[in-house]
C-alpha cells in the first residue's frame, strides 16, 4: 500500500500538437488531482507546438526535447524521467476531465496490482460521431484483468476497444512490463501491444468516474489515409505479438480460437485494399494449425466465406468495391 496522495506522471508525446496542444496540457494543470508531474516530450515538433508548451508557467510541466521518433519512443523516454507512483498517458490532441485523475487514485492506491479505466468519448467535428461513447457497456464491468483482455478481444462475442488515455496504471507495473515496444512502429496497434501486457499483470481493472475525451477530426489524416501495406503487415505482426504474451498466461483451444478470429478481424478490414494480406494471414494462422480464416460478422461475408472461402470473398468484395468506384 502507498500514500493516499501519490505523485502521478502525466506523460504527453507531442508532434506537430500546436492546434490542440494547449486544451490538453490546460485539462491537466486543471485536475482536482494536484500532486502530479506533467512531462510533456517534444517529438521534433517543427510547428509551433513548443512555443504552446512554454506559454504555460506550471512548475509540475517537464519538457523533454527530442529528434522525432515516433509515439512509443516518446512515451519510452517520458518514463525515464517520470518519478511518479502512477503513471497516466495522454495524447497531445486529446484531454481529461477535471477529476479523471482523482477517481482514479482514489480506486487503486491501496493496491499497485489494480488498474483503474474510465470511459471515453469522441470529440469531433464529425457530427454523427461527435459525443459518442466507446464500449462503455463493455468497460463497466471491469473485473480481473486477463479476462478483462479477452472480453477486449471478442471472448463474449463482441470486440472492444479502450483509448490509452482511459487507464491509470502503476509504476510498479509499467517497471514489470518493460517499455513500449519501438520495434513494432509503425503499427497502429502499439497502444494495444502494450496495454495487453499491462492487463496480463493487473490482478483488477477498476471502472471509475471521469472521463477521457478522444479526439477524431476532419483536420486529422484518417486512418485509410494513414496506412500503408507496411503497415497493415505490422498490424498483424503486433496481433500475433499481443497473443505469444497471452500464450504464455493460457495456452488453450479458445486462446487459439480467438487468435484465429483476431487475425481474420485484420483480414476482413484491410485485405480489400492490400490482397497480399490474405496469404500473409494465412501462413500465420496455418502456424498454429487452422487451415482457414474465420469471421462472426458480417453474416453476408460469412456465409460467402464459408461457401466459397474467405480469400475468394475478400477478392469478391474487392472487385464489387472497383465496380462502385470506392
Amino acid at each position: 500500500m502507498i500514500s493516499n496522495h501519490p505523485l502521478v506522471s502525466v506523460i504527453i508525446p507531442a508532434y506537430n500538437a500546436e492546434e490542440f496542444i494547449f486544451e490538453c496540457i490546460q485539462s491537466v494543470i486543471n485536475q482536482t488531482y494536484r500532486n502530479l508531474e506533467i512531462i510533456i516530450v517534444n517529438d521534433g515538433s517543427s510547428d509551433g507546438t513548443l512555443e504552446v508548451i512554454n506559454s504555460f508557467r506550471d512548475p509540475r510541466i517537464i519538457l523533454v526535447s527530442q529528434k522525432n521518433n515516433g509515439c512509443s519512443a516518446s512515451k519510452n523516454q517520458g518514463l525515464r524521467f517520470a518519478k511518479g507512483n502512477f503513471i497516466q498517458y495522454l495524447d497531445a490532441d486529446d484531454y481529461l476531465s477535471p477529476d479523471k485523475i482523482e477517481k482514479q487514485v482514489d480506486k487503486i492506491c491501496s493496491n499497485e496490482y489494480h488498474t483503474a479505466v474510465c470511459k471515453t468519448v469522441i470529440i469531433s467535428d464529425i457530427d454523427k460521431i461527435n459525443g459518442l461513447e466507446i464500449d462503455t457497456d463493455l468497460i463497466q464491468k471491469g473485473g480481473e484483468g486477463k479476462y478483462f483482455l479477452l472480453s477486449l478481444w471478442g471472448l463474449n462475442g463482441k470486440f472492444g476497444m479502450v483509448q490509452p488515455n482511459a487507464y491509470l496504471i502503476s509504476r510498479k507495473i509499467a517497471n514489470e512490463i518493460g517499455e513500449w515496444n519501438e520495434d513494432i512502429a509503425p503499427s497502429p496497434d502499439e497502444d494495444g501491444e502494450y496495454f495487453a501486457r499491462v492487463l496480463l499483470a493487473t490482478e483488477t481493472v477498476n471502472y471509475t468516474e471521469g472521463i477521457n475525451y478522444y479526439r477524431k477530426t476532419l483536420s486529422k489524416n484518417s486512418l485509410s489515409q494513414n496506412f500503408s501495406l507496411q503497415r497493415a503487415f505490422n498490424l498483424l505482426d503486433t496481433v500475433e505479438l499481443k497473443f505469444n504474451h497471452l500464450f504464455k498466461v493460457e495456452n488453450t483451444n479458445r486462446i487459439h480460437k480467438l487468435y484465429q478470429l483476431n487475425i481474420s478481424q485484420v483480414t476482413y478490414q484491410f485485405g480489400v485494399q492490400y490482397p497480399k494480406l490474405i496469404d500473409y494471414s494465412l501462413e500465420k494462422i496455418q502456424g498454429k494449425s487452422y487451415k482457414k480464416l474465420i469471421i462472426r460478422n458480417p453474416l453476408l461475408f460469412k456465409y460467402l466465406s464459408f461457401a466459397i472461402g474467405f480469400k475468394y470473398t475478400i477478392l469478391l468484395k474487392r472487385i464489387v468495391s472497383k465496380i462502385k468506384g470506392i
